[in-house]
């Protein structure tokens, strides 16, 4: 039989916990685990390891001396904190969790694209009576209604969204399921993805068309370090139409920070649910209004963590089992 060790708390529950003794030779849990000399010991001999991949880096040095080392189970759908190459050198299987937050994610998504796009921030300090730093806007009172002439009223003006084009860059199963509560909404959707794809009534378009085209950017592509770094080049950002909106759910080295940075004010709303760096909080400095920075709200969901533990469980038991189990590498 195999064992297994979860080094990162991955919201198992007690029964959980006893299905996985029973399943296998030996089982111990952790509830976090950061280091490499602490993963190591932990290890050990152990044949199946759950991980979370934001927590612990894995090195080459935990690859080398864990002899027994199988497979490794992230808990997320994304992998980009593991470089694919190197579990294929010492021959290490990698299983991710590609569908277990897919709505929960998409709904973030489409949440932050309704926020940004009512500027629902800046309603909220008009009733509270706190709003600085608005050129132009120096009234002061507290407001329970916006009346005609009032003077906020050209700050607050939109578009509705059945009159706009979202370009979603990355076509998976979130990209998909943004493209049909968008269209739900009333926007035009076009596409982009790395490889070419054939799906009825999709329109795909160059990533450049999409940018150029787009009144909402969403990224939502996985990221592979030194593949498609800054994917959102300096070149892409300066094409994008002012006033346009841009969204993201993915890593946030696709696009070229220190160049947004320095053109925050072109885009009406910026949107980011990911991992928030350095690069992200600089941004959340310069920019003061209609942002919204949130990590890894996506898959905060019940059904998610319900999802996410039964898959995990799953990919265990299949490789233990001698199958496979959602994508492994």
């Amino acid at each position: 039989m195999k064992t297994l060790t979860v080094l990162n708390e991955c919201l198992l529950s007690d029964s959980q916990r006893n299905y996985l003794q029973h399943g296998f030779a030996d089982v111990t849990f952790y509830e976090t685990t950061s280091t490499v000399d602490l993963a190591i010991e932990r290890i050990g001999h152990h044949n199946i390891v759950m991980m979370d991949q934001f927590v612990l880096p894995l090195s080459e040095k935990i690859l080398k001396a864990c002899l027994q080392l199988e497979l490794i189970i992230v808990n997320t759908t994304a992998y980009d904190q593991i470089n694919p190459n190197l579990l294929k050198k010492y021959n290490i299987k990698l299983a991710h969790l590609p569908e277990y937050a897919t709505q929960a994610v998409a709904e973030v998504a489409i949440g932050m694209l309704l926020e940004l796009n009512n500027r629902s921030q800046l309603a909220q300090l008009l009733v509270s009576g706190t709003i600085t730093n608005l050129p132009g806007y120096n009234y002061r009172e507290p407001t329970s209604d916006i009346w005609p002439g009032h003077p906020i009223s050209p700050f607050l003006l939109r578009h509705q969204l059945n009159s706009q084009t979202l370009g979603i860059i990355g076509f998976g199963k979130i990209g998909k399921r943004c493209r049909k509560l968008g269209e739900a909404l009333g926007l035009r959707v076009i596409v982009y993805n790395r490889t070419s794809k054939s799906d009825p009534g999709v329109s795909f378009v160059s990533l450049r068309e999409l940018v150029v085209q787009s009144d909402v950017i969403l990224i939502m592509m996985a990221y592979e370090a030194g593949v498609n770094d800054r994917l959102i080049s300096k070149e892409l950002l300066d094409m994008a139409p002012d006033g346009s909106m841009l969204l993201s759910v993915a890593h946030p080295a696709l696009i070229d920070q220190p160049h947004l940075c320095t053109l925050h004010e072109k885009f009406r709303g910026i949107g980011f649910d990911y991992l928030v760096t350095e690069e992200v909080r600089e941004l959340m400095k310069l920019r003061k209004r209609n942002i919204i920075v949130t990590p890894h709200l996506g898959s905060q969901s019940v059904e998610s963590v319900n999802n996410m533990t039964n898959s995990l469980i799953a990919a265990a038991e299949s490789f233990a089992n001698g199958g496979s189990y959602a994508r492994v590498i």
